[in-house]
């Protein structure tokens, strides 16, 4: 069997910047060698609950998330083996019938608000990031991204961030900056964070002259 993948985790806040330094990254690397799992997918159905009492729920808290499913999945790709990705619509708030297919590949990042509250995933990862950023650029950030990519309306947006989102980042979000290998500031271009995580990623799993100042196989 193949080595099995060199799984990296990249949590934060909301809007911290997560999505974008994980698509770098693969950029970086090269699709055929590096795979992006975002979270997110796993977001429990709600489909069972009325319009009403599935805007009424919290998001941002690590119980929200599918941890079962999630684990299962991974612990599947590190055996060698397929997996189907859930597809969730934030719009709805629940799963789409279809889902995505992903295959075990060199290196797989795993990028979400809670990827290192999960107990189950510790003995999986081997490289976690915390990317750092204040709460306000993120409620900026997160307005931008959920208007236009979400559906979502900016009233809604905003009550939603003070009433479940700030809570969570004291009590479950920032607690991990404490568990993360490396943290990394989220203000700064992502082009100046690629390099500093690819020196922390093995040679073997890298394409040759990826990282910088380094030869290639040390």
């Amino acid at each position: 069997m193949k080595e099995p993948p060199f799984f990296i985790a990249l949590a934060g806040p909301s809007g911290s910047g997560k999505s974008c330094l994980a698509g770098a990254l693969q950029g970086a690397l090269g699709k055929e060698r590096c795979g992006v799992i975002s979270l997110d997918s796993y977001y429990r159905d709600l489909g069972h609950l009325t319009v009403e009492e599935r805007r009424e729920s919290d998001f941002d808290r690590p119980a929200a998330l599918d941890d079962a499913r999630l684990e299962a999945d991974l612990r599947t790709l590190k055996a060698g083996g397929e997996i189907r990705i859930p597809v969730y619509d934030f719009s709805t708030h629940s799963r789409k019938r279809e889902t995505c297919g992903f295959r075990p590949l060199p290196i797989v990042i795993l990028e979400g608000i809670f990827v290192l509250c999960l107990p189950g995933l510790q003995d999986l990862v081997e490289l976690s990031i915390y990317v750092e950023l204040d709460g306000d650029e993120c409620l900026a950030r997160r307005l931008a991204r959920d208007v236009h990519a979400r559906g979502r309306d900016e009233a809604g947006i905003r009550a939603q961030f003070e009433q479940w989102v700030r809570p969570s980042l004291s009590a479950w979000v920032e607690p991990q900056k404490e568990r993360a290998d490396l943290v990394v500031d989220g203000a700064r271009p992502v082009g100046e964070l690629v390099p500093e995580i690819l020196r922390e990623i093995p040679a073997a799993r890298q394409p040759a002259g990826k990282i910088p100042g380094r030869p290639p196989n040390i």
